[in-house]
Order: structure tokens, then sequence, then C-alpha cells
């Protein structure tokens, strides 16, 4: 559907960019992954910055769940950063396979459990290359989700708008 999107006149080049941009980024994010772990490893005196940064994040899940809302200090941050704001929104006019490839290489930036779980695995691997080896095989792997999915919903989509009830 982005690849469409993004290049109505030939969306398999659109879905093509799309994907491959998003191997390259993933690939990309295994190797910053794997730099931070060295420089984490490496540095001495972040070790106790980053046991400090666990222990607020295990407390922050405790209230979490013992009391279900966020903290004060916590809540008045996340209303002030929900108040509206003048929308200050820039059109971007870029070739359509510019579009799809930009689309591509911004998709690690998503939050997704999953891409997460797979970075962590990324960050054990031996090395960069392995590392970036790791996420570009989860890229490809799950991109044939991906385009399995935009065909489904196409088919779908059609279904539904022919007057049928959209069954596969």
């Amino acid at each position: 559907a982005v690849g469409r999107a993004c290049v109505p006149g030939a969306p398999r080049r659109g879905v093509v960019m799309l994907l491959a941009a998003r191997l390259l980024a993933y690939a990309a994010a295994g190797v910053v992954a794997q730099a931070l772990r060295w420089w984490l490893d490496s540095s001495a005196w972040l070790q106790p910055l980053w046991t400090i940064a666990q222990v607020v994040l295990v407390g922050l899940g405790l209230w979490l769940v013992l009391r279900g809302e966020l903290p004060p200090s916590l809540q008045l941050w996340a209303e002030r950063l929900r108040r509206p704001r003048a929308p200050q929104v820039h059109k971007v006019h870029l070739p359509g396979e510019l579009k799809a490839a930009t689309l591509g290489l911004l998709w690690p930036l998503l939050p997704c459990g999953l891409l997460h779980a797979a970075l962590a695995l990324a960050v054990l691997a031996s090395g960069p290359a392995e590392a970036a080896g790791m996420m570009a095989a989860f890229a490809a792997t799950s991109s044939v989700g991906l385009v399995a999915g935009g065909l489904l919903w196409r088919r779908i989509g059609a279904g539904s708008q022919a007057g049928g009830a959209g069954a596969i």
C-alpha cells in the first residue's frame, strides 16, 4: 500500500525501494546497537549510570503495576506534551521512489516490540558485521509479511468495494 501510494504508476518499484531501504536501515541499526554495546562495555564510568537507569525503570514498572497510573511528576510532563500546538506541517516534494526509500530508511524508528527484540539479539552478536547480518535477515524475513499483508489488504478492500463482504 505504501509503495503504491508513493509511486502510483509503478507500485512494484516503490515497494522494492521501500523494502531495500528498510533492509539497509535495519542493518545499520544493528551496527549502531553493536557500537553502543562496545561503548558501554569499554567505558567503565557508564556502567554505574546504566545500572541506575535500569533500577529507575524497574521502579517505574513496579509503580505502574501497583498504582495503574504514572507518577504525578511524569503525569504533569505527559500532560504538557499533549497540549495542542500550532501544526507545523511542511509538505515535502520528492520523487515517488525517493519517498518510498525515505520511509524505508525511517522504518527502524517505529516503536515495534519485535524490532526491539531483534535489536537486543543483534547486540549479542560477536561483532558489527554479524549484527548487521542478523538485522538484514530479520528485515528480509519480515518483508514477506509486509508484502503478503499488503496483498491481503488489497484483496479485502477490493472485495468490500465490489459489494462483497471482503472475505478471503
